[in-house]
């Protein structure tokens, strides 16, 4: 439990450092020491992020999952790498990935690393895309990085390709990259594939254009990825009544900044393309929250709703930049963003019923494993 406060107060004292510089009335640091200073950051920040992936990928017997992932690593040690990769009904590159590390001997912490590598990436591309980085890492770890990161390895796999397929989006880059980046997550887990239709309807303006990128990529991704989902997730996500401890709660999680998102759009979305793909954000959120006292196995509701953690991100992240809160006590504000944050944490580690799965930490350099 204390490599994971450890964790999260490297991230809350960079934010309080990282707003004490940026205190000011511009947002962005142009010229002159405050860009000096910004630019020294940015390299303690990619430090962060290679030591967040050596915790994550390094991980021993950590998350609820461990087991499965260690048994579908030993069922596909034996098989050769052509009847491994197409004859598992897992997700082919996590397949592969697992294929690979049994060749080299590495054993299942390679695999966690490879996975690792988009997800860090992913959420170092987003938090930089937010005025202050390290709150938006702060906000990011109870759940996204701890509970995500650490537990679910095919799913944050994925989560990282989409979480970059959105910063593309942002970026004002062309539809297909982010279609490409979100069809390399469905290599690891197929339910991002939910989010190609809705974020290119929502982020090209020539509907047309959209309704023929949409047709492509689901063609694509059937080839791909598809056959055989539906045998393999149908049983356990819709033909059976299947509950996920704490869906509620974690799905409101993500209503809330939703529904201040929508409120004040204009002050959050700094452009057309924030406008795009964070309003899309915000109204699916809405959309599960209302979803789920219908929906007799919420366990689906809930897997697609990690997905939309990057909300949380970007209005945390940014809401005292927002209202000028960061100008008139950019101490108060950044405080009490780390402290909402460092309450989940604590519950969780403290409540949650498998919080047990992650506790102790352990890593295979600390071990003889």
């Amino acid at each position: 439990m204390l490599v994971y406060w450890l964790i999260f107060a490297a991230f809350s004292v960079g934010a309080i450092s990282y707003a004490s510089a940026l205190a000011r009335p511009g947002f962005v640091p142009v010229s002159g020491p405050i860009a000096e200073a910004a630019s020294r950051r940015s390299v303690v920040l990619s430090a962060a992020a290679l030591a967040l992936l050596l915790l994550i990928g390094l991980r021993y017997d950590v998350g609820g999952d461990w087991e499965n992932y260690l048994d579908i690593y030993r069922r596909l040690a034996p098989q050769d790498i052509a009847s491994g990769v197409f004859g598992s009904r897992q997700e082919p590159g996590y397949t592969l990935i697992n294929l690979v590390a049994a060749r080299v001997g590495a054993g299942i912490w390679l695999v966690n690393l490879l996975c690792a590598l988009p997800f860090i990436y992913g959420l170092l591309r987003l938090s930089r895309q937010q005025p202050n980085p390290w709150l938006a890492l702060v906000v990011a770890a109870p759940f996204l990085i701890i509970v995500v990161g650490m537990g679910y390895t095919r799913q944050a796999a994925a989560m990282g390709f989409l979480m970059i397929g959105l910063c593309k989006i942002i970026d004002g880059r062309p539809p297909l990259q982010f279609i490409l980046w979100t069809l390399a997550g469905a290599l690891f887990h197929r339910t991002v594939l939910v989010f190609v239709p809705v974020m290119l309807v929502a982020g090209v303006r020539n509907k047309l254009a959209s309704s023929a990128l949409v047709l492509c990529s689901l063609v694509l991704a059937y080839f791909v990825v598809l056959p055989g989902a539906m045998d393999q997730y149908g049983a356990g996500y819709i033909r059976q009544t299947y509950t996920a401890a704490g869906a509620g709660i974690r799905v409101l999680m993500n209503v809330v900044p939703a529904a201040v998102l929508l409120l004040f759009s204009r002050r959050f979305c700094w452009s057309a393309e924030e406008r795009a793909v964070w309003g899309t954000y915000a109204a699916l959120c809405i959309a599960g929250g209302l979803a789920m006292p219908f929906i007799n196995s919420n366990v689906i509701v809930d897997r697609l709703a990690i997905y939309l953690i990057p909300v949380q991100i970007f209005v945390y992240a940014r809401i005292g930049y927002c209202f000028g809160l960061v100008r008139k006590g950019w101490l108060m504000w950044t405080v009490a963003v780390i402290v909402y944050s460092a309450a989940v944490l604590y519950v969780w580690l403290n409540y949650a019923v498998n919080a047990f799965a992650w506790v102790p930490y352990q890593n295979y350099l600390m071990t003889s494993a």
